[in-house]
C-alpha cells in the first residue's frame, strides 16, 4: 500500500515524482513536457466516480517516460509504473510496448492512493 507520494520542483522545467510503499520506493525526473499532476488529479475523481477503470499517466523525461498506469479492480487500485526509453505515451500511441515489464507495483484501495497523493500535493503547494 502507497504510504508516501511527493512531487518536488527541482528547477527551471523539472520536477522530481517519488512514490514510496510498504516495501518499494521509486523515484525519478519529470521534465515540464508532460502534465502528470492536473491528470493524476483528474483522474483520480474518474476513478473515483466510476467513470474510468483504468489510467495511463505520463511523467515525460529528456529522453524517455515513466507511465503510471492505474486499474481499478473492485474497491481495489493496482498502481504500477513502466520506464520507457521513448516517447511512446508521451507521443499518442495507446498503450506501452507490451514487453514493457513494471519497475514498481503495489496494490491497495482507490480511497489510500488519493489521500496520499492529494496530501503530496499539498506539501508541494505549502
Amino acid at each position: 500500500m502507497i504510504r508516501h507520494f511527493n512531487y518536488y520542483l527541482t528547477g527551471a522545467g523539472w520536477a522530481e515524482a517519488r512514490f514510496v510503499s510498504d516495501s518499494q520506493e521509486i523515484s525519478f525526473e519529470v521534465s515540464y513536457l508532460s502534465d502528470p499532476l492536473f491528470e493524476l488529479c483528474t483522474g483520480l475523481a474518474s476513478l473515483s466516480d466510476g467513470s474510468k477503470t483504468e489510467l495511463d499517466i505520463v511523467f515525460a523525461d529528456e529522453p524517455g517516460e515513466h507511465c503510471l498506469y492505474l486499474r481499478k479492480i473492485d474497491n481495489f487500485l493496482l498502481t504500477e509504473i513502466y520506464w520507457s526509453d521513448e516517447w511512446s505515451l508521451l507521443q499518442g500511441e495507446q498503450r506501452l510496448p507490451t514487453d514493457t515489464q513494471p519497475i514498481y507495483r503495489e496494490e491497495g484501495t482507490i480511497q489510500n492512493f488519493s489521500t496520499v497523493v492529494f496530501e503530496g500535493i499539498r506539501d508541494l503547494l505549502n
